[in-house]
């Protein structure tokens, strides 16, 4: 079996200022074109102090890495992003949304060696 790529990683910038009340980041995933909705499954949410944090041009994000996902046979997955806050399970607005490509083909396979 090939060995692919590695997961990619998601930035979403950080609010300015960040709200008090926030306790968590919220991913909501599914396949390209589907469409968020708070009351489904399909999403993980990760206590803020879990979530690594990156500067990027002078920009905070928070850092979501792909490999959180379950496992998936398609070739792109879809995410949006949240911030809700453990008290009483509020959450924002939904994030644009970004589609994450998975690279899926491996490099050329060598042929058989042979003893020189």
């Amino acid at each position: 079996m090939a060995k692919l790529a590695v997961a990619k990683k998601v930035g979403i910038p950080v609010p300015s200022p960040m709200p008090t009340d926030v306790t968590h980041l919220v991913a909501y995933y599914g396949t390209p074109g589907f469409t968020p909705d708070y009351a489904q499954t399909a999403r993980i949410a990760i206590p803020l102090a879990d979530v690594p944090r990156q500067t990027v041009n002078g920009v905070s994000h928070f850092v979501f890495d792909t490999a959180q996902l379950p496992a998936s046979t398609g070739s792109a997955v879809d995410l949006y992003f949240t911030l809700a806050d453990a008290t009483d399970s509020e959450e924002g607005d939904f994030s644009p949304v970004v589609n994450v490509p998975f690279d899926r083909t491996p490099p050329t396979r060598l042929a058989a060696p042979i003893i020189l």
